[in-house]
C-alpha cells in the first residue's frame, strides 16, 4: 500500500533521483564561548556584553560584510573579517550596552556561492532578552485527526520581554496549531514553530497516510471499461472513493481484461479540455497520469513491482491523495486505485479517462454520479421544542442571495435547499474573500416579532465540507439595518467539522427580524449545512434605569493637596454636544434637545438625561477650566489622571483628556493627550479610570471630554473625584486654618477622644467669622474661669484657658499660635497666643432654637453651639451640688450636665420648659451643658423665643 510521486514504465528508460542532501559547503554556525543564546539565525547577547566564537566551513574564500554599518560599528567587532576556504573561526566582541534601549545589528558571511546573514541582538541596561525557547518535543508522528500538545518553556526566567509564545505551522494543509495544540490534517510533514521575542523553536510533525482497506470491494457485476473487444479496467464509485481496478490470473496469461498487455496506463482529463496538466507520450495535457502495472514475471511466477500500482503525480497534478493496493500470490495479481472523491473537481459531472496498453489507446467518459449524502437531517429536541420561536416560521421562510465570489462579478446564487431542520448550501466556486461576498438572507414570510423587554438566545449548528468562516446577524430590514445581534469576529468552521454558534441573552428589536449568514474563504465544491436554528426566551430585560444611592463624599485622593484639578475645579465651565431627538446622527443640529440637568455636589458632577441617545458622540460633556483656572502641562514633568464613572443604567462611558486653546471661541477640544474609550458602565457599579504616566506633553490648558452616547431615557451619570497629580511632586505645606472646621481637622487622631496636644498657627481672616451663626464678625461667647465656647459658620469648639481676658460677645480676627487636642470627645484649644495685633469687636449672640428630636437628628450641626432646646420635661432632677440629670420630649431623652457644682444649680423633676445650653459630648455620650438656673425658662410653650441672653454685651453670668 503506497502513495508515490514517481512511476515506472516497462521497456522505458528509468530515471533515478537521489535523495536531496545538504551541501557540504553550506555554512554551519557552531557558537563557542560564553553566550546567552543563539536564535535561528542570530545571537542574543546580554547588556553586559559578550565574547562569542562562531565556527563554519566554506569551500571558497570568504569575507564578512555588514548590512548595518552604523549598528555594527557601534557595539560589536568581528575578527578576522575574511579568510581562505576550509574551516574558519571568527570572534565577535560585543560591547556592554549602557543604554536602556535594546539594539541590534547584522553582518553577513559571504563567499563565492554562499551567503549567511546573522543578526546580533543585545538587551538594554536593566533589560533581559529572551534567549531560549525549548519545546518538550522536537518530533512527533500523528495519524490524521490526532492531536499533540507542545509545551514551550521560555528563558531566562527573569526576562523583561513579553514571554507570549506565537505558534505557526509551515503547512496548514498537513498540520495546524493553536496555543500549542497540533492537529493532524492530511498526510505529509509540517514544521511547527514556537516564537518568543527573536527566538524560534521547532518541532517536525509527520502525519501518516491512512491505511487503505485490507480487502477489495465486491467487483462482481461491475462492467469493465473496454477498448474494442478487450476490457482494459473496471470502474466503480461510492460516497468516499472513485475506484479503478484490474486483475490477471496466473493461469490465464492473456485474459480479456488485459488484452494481452503487460500493463495499463491511465490518464485523466478532469477539465475535459486538455488545457492543463502533464503531457505524456505527446498526448495531453492530463491532470492525472498513472499506471496499473502489476505484472513483472513469468506466468508461472507472477510478481508485483516494488510498488504495485505506482502512480505518477507530476507537480501540476491536482490529485495528491491517491491510494492503491495490490496483491500477488500463486493465483495471480490484483491492483486497485482509490481516488478520494473530494479531490475530483466536478462531483456531479463527468471527466474523460484515457487508457492504453499493448492494444492501443482508448478514451472513455466516466460519470461518477452524485455523492452519497450522509448528513443526519434528524431535528434535535431543542429545535422541535414548543419554546423554539424559529421553528414555526422555518417552513415559510424565503431566501435571497448576494453572491459575488472573489468580487469578480455577481453570479447566480448557489444551490440552496431546506430539509427537516437543515439549510444546505452547495458552493461550486471557490471564494477567497474575507467577508460579504457570499451573503444568504433568510426572511420569514410570517413576521418574527420579538419582545424588547425579554432576552433571547440564538443557536445553530454549522458544518462545512471544505471549511469556511461564518458570520450571523439578525436585524430589521431597512436603510440602517438596526441590529438585534451579530457574531463578531467571524467564526471558523474547519473542513469536515460541525460547530455550534450561540448568541446568549441578546435584547432584540420588536420589528420583523431577518437572519443573515455570510460565508467567507471557502473552497470550491463546498457543502455547508446550517442545522437546528433555535430562538428561545432566556430572561427578562433589566429595567434600563434603576435606583441608585450615590455617595457624594469626596475621596482622600481628591481632597489631597497634590490634586491639581481640585484647586481649579471651582472655575470650571461645562459645555454639551447633545443630540437626542434627531432622526439620524449626522453631525448637524447637534444640540437638538435640552441639555441635561447638571449639578456639582462636593467632588461629583451629576448629569441627568431625560432623552435617550442611540450612538456614540450624541451625548458629549466637556469640562473647560476657565481663565484664571487654567491647568497646563510641562513637557519635563509627568502626570496621571484618575476618576470614577458610574450610572444608574447600562451604557458606555468614554473619557479623554485633551489640549484646549483658550482663544478657541467654539469651545471645542484640541489634540488628544490620552483617552480611554468603550468603558462598559453597568448600572450602579462604579468603575475607576486611571491613565498611565503622561510625559513629554506641553500645553497651556487642558480639558476633560466625556461621551455617554447610547444612554436610555432617564439615565443619570456620575463623574466623581477627578484627580490630576504631578508624579513625584511633594505636597504643598498645609495652609494655616482659617475657620473652626479647619482648626478641628488639624488636630490628629480625633477618633481616640483623648490624645497629646499639637501646636500650629491659625489665621482667622475674613470671610471667616467666629460667632453664633453671625456672618459679619467673629464672636467669643460665654466664658467662665476657663471655658470659652466659640463658633462660626463651619463649626464650634472650646477655648479651655485660664483668665483669657476675652469677654463674652467679643469678636476676634487675626493670626494666633494655638495648642489643641481632643478631650473626652470635645475639641479644645488649651493655648491661644496672638502672633499679630488681633482685631477685636462686639456682636450680639443669637440662640439656635431646636427640639430634642431636631437636635439628635443633626447633632453635628449644633455641637458646641449655644442653643435653646424647647418643649422639654426634666425626667432626672439635678439637686444642689449634683451635676447630672436628664430631659425628655416624650419620645427622646438626653443627658443634662451642670458645669458648675458650687453655684446652687438645680432643676426640679417634671419641670416643663425651655433650656438654654451648649450641646456637648463626654466620651461618646451626648449631653446638654448649662451654667445657671435662669437658663431654664419654665412654662414656655415650644417655639417661644424666651430671653436672648446675648442681646446685652455687658451681661456676664459668671459674676
Amino acid at each position: 500500500m503506497h502513495l508515490k510521486k514517481l512511476f515506472l514504465l516497462a521497456a522505458l528508460p528509468v530515471i533515478m533521483l537521489a535523495a536531496c542532501t545538504p551541501k557540504e559547503d553550506e555554512i554551519q554556525i557552531d557558537p563557542k564561548g560564553q553566550i546567552e543564546g543563539l536564535s535561528e539565525n542570530g545571537i542574543v547577547a546580554p547588556s553586559e556584553g559578550a565574547e562569542i566564537e562562531l565556527t563554519f566551513h566554506s569551500t571558497a574564500a570568504w569575507r564578512i560584510t555588514s548590512m548595518d554599518t552604523k549598528a555594527h560599528a557601534s557595539f560589536f567587532l568581528i575578527s578576522p573579517a575574511e579568510g581562505p576556504a576550509g574551516d574558519a573561526t571568527v570572534k565577535i566582541t560585543i560591547d556592554p550596552n549602557e543604554t536602556t534601549e535594546n539594539r541590534s545589528g547584522k553582518f553577513t558571511i559571504i563567499s563565492l556561492d554562499l551567503k549567511k546573514e546573522v543578526t546580533v541582538t543585545q538587551a538594554g541596561k536593566g533589560k533581559v532578552l529572551i534567549n531560549s525557547v525549548v519545546l518538550d518535543k522536537t518530533t512527533a508522528t500523528l495519524e490524521i485527526g490526532e492531536t499533540v500538545t507542545l509545551t514551550a518553556t521560555v528563558g531566562p526566567e527573569d526576562t523583561t520581554e513579553d514571554k507570549t509564545v506565537t505558534w505557526a505551522t509551515s503547512d496548514a494543509a498537513v498540520a495546524t496549531v493553536e496555543d500549542g495544540v497540533v492537529t493532524a490534517v492530511a498526510p505529509g510533514t509540517a514544521v511547527i514553530s514556537a516564537t518568543a521575542g527573536e527566538i524560534v523553536a521547532k518541532c517536525t510533525v509527520i502525519v501518516n497516510a491512512p491505511e487503505p482497506p485490507a480487502s477489495f470491494p465486491d467487483w462482481s457485476g461491475v462492467e469493465g471499461v473496454s477498448e474494442g473487444t478487450y476490457t482494459m479496467f473496471k470502474f466503480a464509485y461510492d460516497d468516499e472513493y472513485v475506484y479503478f481496478y484490474t486483475e490477471r490470473s496466473n493461469d490465464d496469461r492473456y485474459a480479456e481484461i488485459w488484452g494481452g498487455a503487460g500493463y495499463v496506463y491511465l490518464a485523466f482529463d478532469l477539465d475535459n479540455n486538455m488545457e492543463t496538466g502533464e503531457t505524456l507520450w505527446g498526448n495531453g495535457p492530463y491532470e492525472f497520469v498513472g499506471v496499473i502495472y502489476p505484472f513483472a514475471g513469468s506466468a508461472e511466477a507472477p510478481a508485483i513491482n516494488e510498488a504495485p500500482g505506482d502512480a505518477c503525480l507530476p507537480e501540476t497534478a491536482t490529485l495528491e491523495n491517491v491510494v492503491c493496493q495490490g496483491t500477488a500470490d500463486a493465483s495471480g495479481v490484483k491492483i486497485e486505485y482509490r481516488i478520494p472523491r473530494a479531490d475530483l473537481p466536478a462531483l456531479t459531472e463527468s471527466f474523460d479517462v484515457y487508457s492504453w496498453g499493448n492494444k492501443g489507446l482508448s478514451k472513455v467518459k466516466i460519470h461518477i454520479g452524485e455523492p452519497v449524502d450522509d448528513w443526519d437531517y434528524t431535528p434535535s429536541e431543542a429545535y422541535l421544542a414548543d419554546d423554539n420561536l424559529w421553528k414555526p416560521v422555518d417552513a415559510s421562510n424565503t431566501i435571497n442571495w448576494f453572491y459575488n465570489p472573489n468580487w469578480a462579478g455577481e453570479l447566480d446564487a448557489p444551490e440552496t435547499s431546506f430539509k427537516e431542520s437543515t439549510w444546505t448550501v452547495k458552493f461550486v466556486e471557490e471564494d477567497t474573500e474575507a467577508e460579504w461576498s457570499s451573503q444568504l438572507r433568510i426572511v420569514p414570510t410570517t413576521d418574527l416579532l420579538l419582545d424588547t423587554q425579554k432576552k433571547y438566545t440564538f443557536t445553530a449548528q454549522v458544518y462545512s465540507s471544505t471549511g469556511t468562516f461564518v458570520f450571523f446577524k439578525m436585524y430589521e430590514d431597512g436603510v440602517n439595518w438596526p441590529l438585534s445581534f451579530e457574531t463578531s469576529p467571524r467564526i471558523e468552521i474547519p473542513a469536515g467539522e460541525t460547530k455550534e454558534i450561540k448568541i446568549e441573552d441578546f435584547v432584540p428589536l420588536a420589528t420583523p427580524q431577518i437572519l443573515l449568514i455570510d460565508f467567507a474563504k471557502h473552497g470550491a465544491n463546498n457543502t455547508v449545512h446550517v442545522k437546528d436554528i433555535t430562538l428561545k426566551v432566556t430572561g427578562e430585560v433589566t429595567p434600563p434605569v434603576v435606583d441608585m444611592n450615590w455617595d457624594y463624599t469626596p475621596g482622600e485622593e481628591y481632597l489631597a493637596d497634590t490634586n491639581i484639578w481640585k484647586a481649579k475645579a471651582a472655575g470650571n465651565e461645562m459645555y454639551y454636544y447633545y443630540h437626542a431627538k434627531g432622526s439620524e446622527w449626522n453631525g448637524s443640529d447637534i444640540i437638538s434637545a435640552e441639555v441635561p440637568f447638571m449639578q456639582v455636589n462636593q467632588s461629583t458632577y451629576e448629569l441627568t438625561y431625560e432623552d435617550a441617545t442611540t450612538e456614540a458622540w450624541m451625548n458629549q460633556f466637556f469640562i473647560f477650566p476657565s481663565e484664571g483656572h487654567f491647568i497646563g502641562f510641562d513637557a519635563d514633568k509627568t502626570y496621571k489622571v484618575k476618576l470614577t464613572l458610574a450610572a444608574n443604567a447600562d451604557m458606555n462611558g468614554f473619557f479623554k483628556i485633551s489640549q484646549y486653546d483658550a482663544n478657541n471661541t467654539t469651545k471645542h477640544e484640541g489634540p488628544t493627550i490620552w483617552e480611554k474609550g468603550n468603558n462598559a458602565l453597568v448600572a450602579t457599579e462604579p468603575i475607576v479610570i486611571e491613565s498611565p504616566e503622561i510625559t513629554g506633553v506641553a500645553c497651556d490648558n487642558i480639558l476633560m471630554v466625556f461621551d455617554f452616547g447610547g444612554n436610555p431615557a432617564g439615565a443619570k451619570v456620575f463623574i466623581k473625584d477627578i484627580t490630576l497629580v504631578e508624579v513625584g511632586a511633594e505636597p504643598p505645606a498645609p495652609a494655616a486654618p482659617k475657620n473652626i472646621a479647619e482648626i478641628i481637622a488639624a488636630i490628629p487622631d480625633s477618633a481616640t477622644g483623648n490624645n497629646t496636644a499639637v501646636e500650629f498657627d491659625i489665621d482667622l481672616e475674613n470671610p471667616v467669622t467666629v460667632a453664633y451663626m453671625n456672618t459679619t464678625a467673629n464672636t467669643v461667647t460665654e466664658t467662665s474661669t476657663y471655658s470659652i465656647y466659640i463658633e462660626d459658620e463651619s463649626g464650634a469648639m472650646l477655648l479651655y484657658i485660664p483668665n483669657p481676658g476675652i469677654a463674652p460677645g467679643v469678636t476676634i480676627k487675626g493670626k494666633f499660635h494655638v495648642k489643641a487636642y481632643w478631650y473626652n470627645g470635645t475639641p479644645e484649644i488649651v493655648s491661644f497666643t496672638p502672633l499679630e495685633n488681633p482685631t477685636w469687636g462686639q456682636v450680639a449672640v443669637p440662640l439656635h432654637e431646636v427640639t430634642i428630636a431636631e437636635l439628635l437628628a443633626n447633632y453635628d450641626q449644633y455641637f458646641l453651639r449655644k442653643c435653646k432646646v424647647t418643649g422639654i420635661t426634666i425626667t432626672d432632677a439635678i439637686a444642689d451640688g449634683d451635676r447630672s440629670g436628664k430631659a425628655s420630649d416624650g419620645t427622646n431623652e438626653i443627658a443634662i450636665y451642670a458645669q458648675l457644682n458650687n453655684k446652687g444649680l438645680v432643676l426640679a423633676k417634671d419641670a416643663f420648659g425651655d433650656l438654654v445650653c451648649i450641646p456637648g459630648v463626654y466620651n461618646t455620650n451626648k449631653q446638654l451643658l448649662f451654667w445657671q438656673n435662669d437658663w431654664f425658662i419654665p412654662g414656655q410653650p415650644s417655639g417661644s423665643t424666651g430671653e436672648d441672653l446675648g442681646d446685652g454685651v455687658d451681661v456676664n453670668p459668671w459674676q
